[in-house]
């Protein structure tokens, strides 16, 4: 059920094409966006979500909604400033929670033609093949990607030091 409302969403997004960099966004907050596109893509998956599983409540991004001990959590575009710019990097979040816990969840990065799913008890997939449990990591080996800042962009970020190369810097020079 997740996987089919967080597909509707990605249907939207595919249908919209990634904009071209300045494309109509409004603030919702200092650096917080949000397109027609969210908005669109939010819709799509509430449908589902609706038709599917009435009587469950949802918190989405754009919307709002209510928490409870049962509850889908929805971000219809993840990634609204990579989007308005163009870049591909972004998502579609839909997760069922049970007394703040995740039972199931999907991940779609539309553009990039990459689907994760999760599900309690079965395992994680991407684009349906079964990932390999999870192994405890150094993290000082770990790779760390991260979007466009959007809140203080004062403070520079501690991930970046001379050398250092962000994927968004090669995107855009500017500051959303």
């Amino acid at each position: 059920m997740a996987l089919r409302a967080a597909r509707a969403g990605a249907a939207v997004l595919l249908r919209a094409g990634l904009p071209r960099p300045g494309s109509a966004a409004e603030l919702k907050s200092r650096g917080d966006y949000v397109t027609a596109t969210d908005r669109a893509s939010e819709v799509a998956i509430l449908e589902v979500l609706a038709r599917e599983a009435p009587g469950i409540a949802v918190l989405a991004e754009e919307r709002g909604g209510v928490r409870a001990a049962t509850m889908w959590a929805v971000d219809p575009l993840d990634g609204t400033t990579n989007f308005t710019r163009g870049f591909p990097s972004v998502g579609i979040s839909v997760a069922l929670l049970d007394k703040g816990l995740p039972v199931a969840g999907v991940v779609l990065a539309p553009f990039l033609e990459l689907e994760f799913t999760v599900a309690r008890g079965q395992g994680a997939f991407m684009n349906g093949e079964r990932l390999p449990a999870h192994r405890l990591l150094d993290p000082s080996g770990a790779v760390v990607a991260t979007g466009f800042p959007f809140r203080n962009k004062k403070l520079p970020p501690p991930w970046t030091s001379p050398g250092r190369r962000r994927a968004h810097s090669t995107v855009s020079s500017s500051s959303a």
